[in-house]
């Protein structure tokens, strides 16, 4: 959390008004955006520092008041950057459209308190029981009457317009990213329904994407100046993150079956494009898993619920309540399984039934699993609050402590006994897999097949992966000579 403490430091010096830059922007607009956005300001001000002492106690509502200033003050920032880059892209001054639009404002001053509070939810969470859950994203959406689908437009803009937000600071929002689109925008009343309506009825959501759109990073279909008027691409983005969350999940379960993957794919496809009303107050895991177990089902691979969800447990950001808590009907929860039978089946029947036929449904577009959207740059950058002080990404040379791993390094020790002779297959079998996953690196050539079974810690040791190595390895030759020669050499691994 040092580099949240940084940003705050970087924004002390930093003025609590617009600056003279921003303060042009606003008298180049038809309407001047001045009085109405001091007068919003003022409003969700009390507001935050209300709600804030009311999360972590009435005693700390002064610190409430210091993040809403410092919020305020990084929201100016970005604000400028951002119309800098339009005024730079488009030749124009003129934004009095999106200046006067209350939701963006609103969105891009939730995003910079989302930031400037980070360093809260460990602090408050120590004083405080409940206030680190409390405090935490979607906690600013509510204390704002934001929606969801309008904070999640802004946030990649925000990133781009700040470039000095360390990794952890970006790697949160792109959590509160993922957060929208696996459940909170799926909740009662969201604009993402009639979007889905709507494109439905116009067969846009006939076509998935075509496959070379998802060997790029995601782009989000708008700029500073059109950030409230285009809303589709999150639509696309839906997709994306399922398809990435089911590789991960296949991963663990169906090694011995790939086939498999792009059927579920293209029912978890199906699912989110023509009956989307499943979603509603729903997670997108539930969906996720309830595919993966009805195409095994039909095509007779014995995948049971249980396995399903002991695998999903070990996935990245998952919690029991997405399995244990499902809803099936208005106020009533039960379990995935439950769920299943229930809900899914009954609405999906007759489609989950057409992959057991002989004519099975076209399999949908496999996309590859993207890469982050938001990349630092090779060039250096200066450091916050300093004026000399410059940071550039590490260039390791080969075999360096920068990129090797436990797994890689070797101690050698030299008058102890050498150990059993199976510890020289494991070196061995440790040695060529460090070279080939190194060789990988530096040819930056395709992701590795996947495993054809499932990885185990055994004894310290991951179990191997059924590859072979051609001929005797010189590492065991060499250490059988030293064996003959009764020199006694230990290597702890």
């Amino acid at each position: 959390m040092a580099s949240i403490q940084q940003l705050r430091g970087d924004l002390v010096s930093s003025g609590d008004q617009p600056s003279t830059t921003l303060a042009t922007y606003f008298k180049n607009c038809t309407i001047d955006p001045t009085q109405g956005m001091l007068k919003r300001l003022e409003m969700l001000g009390q507001t935050f520092s209300q709600r804030f002492s009311q999360a972590v106690g009435p005693r700390f509502i002064i610190i409430g008041k210091q993040r809403f200033t410092l919020g305020v003050r990084l929201y100016y920032k970005v604000m400028e950057e951002m119309l800098k880059s339009e005024e730079k892209r488009l030749s124009v001054q003129n934004f009095s459209k999106l200046l006067n639009d209350s939701t963006f404002h609103t969105s891009l001053l939730a995003c910079a308190l989302e930031v400037v509070m980070l360093h809260d939810l460990l602090i408050f969470g120590q004083l405080v029981e409940t206030a680190e859950t409390d405090l935490c994203f979607p906690w600013i959406l509510d204390v704002f009457s934001l929606a969801a689908f309008d904070f999640y437009k802004v946030i990649e803009s925000f990133i781009k317009a700040e470039p000095t937000l360390s990794k952890d600071i970006v790697k949160h929002l792109e959590t509160c990213e993922n957060l929208i689109m696996e459940k909170i925008a799926w909740r009662t009343g969201s604009v993402l329904f009639e979007l889905l309506k709507q494109e439905h009825e116009g067969g846009a959501a006939e076509q998935a994407e075509a496959p070379a759109s998802f060997n790029q990073p995601l782009q989000h279909n708008h700029t500073a100046a059109d950030l409230v008027s285009n809303c589709l691409f999150v639509c696309h983005a839906v997709y994306r993150l399922a398809y990435t969350r089911l590789k991960l999940l296949c991963s663990y379960l169906l090694s011995f079956n790939p086939e498999l993957e792009p059927i579920i794919w293209t029912l978890f496809q199906h699912t989110l494009q023509h009956e989307y009303e499943l979603m509603k107050n729903r997670h997108l895991d539930q969906l996720m898993m309830s595919a993966m177990y009805a195409i095994c089902k039909v095509k007779s691979v014995d995948l049971r619920f249980k396995t399903i969800v002991t695998a999903y447990k070990n996935m990245p950001n998952t919690n029991q309540e997405t399995f244990k808590h499902v809803l099936i009907s208005d106020g009533h929860y039960d379990s995935i399984i439950v769920f299943y039978n229930q809900v899914f089946m009954q609405r999906l029947k007759t489609n989950i039934l057409q992959y057991a036929s002989p004519r099975p449904p076209t399999l949908s577009p496999i996309p590859q699993i993207p890469r982050s959207p938001y990349k630092f740059p090779n060039s250096p950058l200066r450091v916050p609050g300093s004026n000399n002080v410059y940071i550039s990404p590490l260039k390791s040379p080969r075999m360096s402590p920068g990129i090797m791993t436990p797994r890689s390094r070797m101690l050698v020790s030299i008058g102890e006994s050498f150990g059993l002779s199976n510890r020289f297959q494991k070196i061995n079998q440790m040695v060529n897999s460090s070279d080939r996953s190194f060789k990988r690196t530096l040819d930056l050539g395709p992701t590795p097949k996947p495993l054809k079974r499932l990885r185990f810690d055994v004894d310290g040791q991951d179990e191997a992966d059924g590859s072979k190595s051609g001929g005797d390895s010189t590492l065991i030759q060499k250490l059988a000579e030293m064996s003959k020669l009764q020199l006694n050499v230990h290597f702890v691994v």
